[in-house]
């Protein structure tokens, strides 16, 4: 039997080695690019659901989550989670709710298997998805009817009406609605990196003249609706704690340099597999130290009014502060 002391003390060890491994280099912070060699397969593996996802003006969004993997939302919701199992197939992840079907519809999920290749299948375990996903390995050949649009609108219809969340069709509403921004370029969702617990909704890259025309800082957006209680400072999670975290670790030199390098990376891949994000980004765009964080609130004013009272008495000046009403 080994005490529980020791126990606790080899996972703290644990804990620091992984922690030093990412400080001094043995993986980088954040891997949201593919590997290089991949770039050209995946173009034309998925130059069907990239031209899909063009045609959506931003309905779709893809965004890359690591070296062989993406993930397709729609309203804020993982549609397909697709990472590469080899030179000619992938795992792709669906979550079972979307899958399931009305009375009387085609049962999807059998469609589904007929173009998935039941001997090499992953389970949910081996693709790192929870057992809510169903997990389908497809041959490249075989992945536009596994995502023909028959399938794709199924999907689309049952996260419409299983899944709605009103902050993820706020979030969906900002992503398409600044597409064509010059100022404010929305670069990525959901964003954590393997060294901290801390998320951000959006980052963007906020347009700095003052350096440049080609010149842009990073901005950490965190959307909150107004009867969310993290709005409230004096709440133990509140969204300017969780804000300054993050703007405070991308003003560090070590993890700036990290997202620069990942995201100079990741908005050229995205450009070269044919997504036609970024048109208002220069060619030559500089990412310059200085990050800043804008804290969004949105419906709900009068539930928000004396939070937001409490807010703008302690927010710095590298923090801003937005409101978005339909008071007319």
């Amino acid at each position: 039997h080994i005490p529980a002391t020791v126990v606790i003390c080899v996972s703290m060890i644990e804990w620091a080695i992984a922690r030093l491994n990412v400080t001094w280099g043995s993986m980088p912070i954040i891997t949201r690019y593919f590997d290089q060699e991949i770039i050209s397969t995946i173009k034309k593996d998925f130059k069907f659901l990239i031209d899909a996802v063009n045609r959506s003006n931003g309905e779709l969004v893809f965004q890359i989550r690591g070296p062989k993997q993406f993930v397709v939302y729609y309203k804020g919701n993982s549609l397909a989670k697709i990472k590469m199992r080899d030179l000619d197939s992938y795992d792709i992840s669906l979550h079972k709710k979307f899958i399931s079907s009305k009375s009387g519809e085609e049962d999807l999920f059998i469609a589904l298997q007929n173009f998935a290749d039941p001997e090499r299948s992953a389970s949910s375990k081996e693709t790192g998805d929870k057992d809510d996903y169903h997990v389908f390995t497809v041959k490249n050949n075989d992945l536009h009817k596994f995502l023909q649009s028959k399938h794709v609108k199924h999907l689309q219809s049952r996260i419409k009406a299983v899944n709605y969340k009103e902050e993820l069709i706020v979030e969906q509403a900002i992503l398409s609605d600044n597409m064509d921004s010059a100022s404010h370029i929305i670069i990525d969702t959901e964003i954590c990196d393997h060294s901290s617990n801390k998320r951000a909704d959006f980052l963007a890259l906020e347009a700095s003249p003052e350096n440049g025309p080609d010149s842009f800082k990073f901005l950490v957006i965190e959307l909150k609706l107004g009867n969310n209680k993290e709005l409230n400072p004096l709440e133990s999670k509140n969204v300017l704690n969780q804000i300054r975290g993050y703007v405070d670790r991308l003003n560090t030199k070590e993890v700036f340099d990290e997202y620069k390098i990942c995201y100079e990376r990741s908005i050229a891949q995205r450009k070269a597999i044919g997504l036609n994000y970024f048109k208002t980004l220069p060619a030559d765009f500089k990412i310059l130290p200085g990050a800043r964080g804008l804290i969004v609130v949105t419906h709900y004013m009068g539930i928000a009014r004396p939070s937001l009272d409490k807010l703008k008495k302690l927010i710095s000046s590298d923090i801003e502060l937005k409101l978005i009403t339909y008071k007319l």
